[in-house]
């Protein structure tokens, strides 16, 4: 449910509108030139021909969201990785516990659908 969550959070306050999604092990993922093994359980965002992963991916995803946010990822960065992706995980190890699961991400099927990716 975070996950789905975290979807929505994002489509809600990104001021460009233009972040897309694709599940894992979908055709679009598939189709990235990635190492796919050992890949860990955590947002992932493909950018500038790079694949990151858990906190790194947050900065990202935040810092393309403009104003506010752009701010926040700088301060993140500030944060050694090593320390935020501890705190990434334990959340990661939570998030079902504390927020629940949902069987398919509703949005998938809405008026977003368009920002969905095979």
């Amino acid at each position: 449910m975070l996950c789905n969550a975290s979807v929505q959070w994002i489509l809600k306050h990104e001021k460009k509108h233009d972040v897309q999604f694709a599940p894992l092990h979908g055709v679009t993922f598939n189709e990235l030139p990635i190492e796919r093994e050992d890949l860990p359980d955590s947002i992932l965002v493909w950018k500038d021909n790079a694949l990151h992963m858990k906190t790194s991916a947050i900065i990202h995803v935040l810092q393309g969201m403009g104003g506010k946010w752009n701010i926040l990822s700088g301060l993140m960065r500030i944060i050694p990785l090593f320390l935020s992706n501890f705190m990434y995980d334990f959340i990661a190890g939570k998030r079902y516990e504390w927020f629940g699961s949902t069987p398919e991400c509703m949005l998938m099927k809405g008026p977003m659908k368009h920002r969905f990716l095979d």
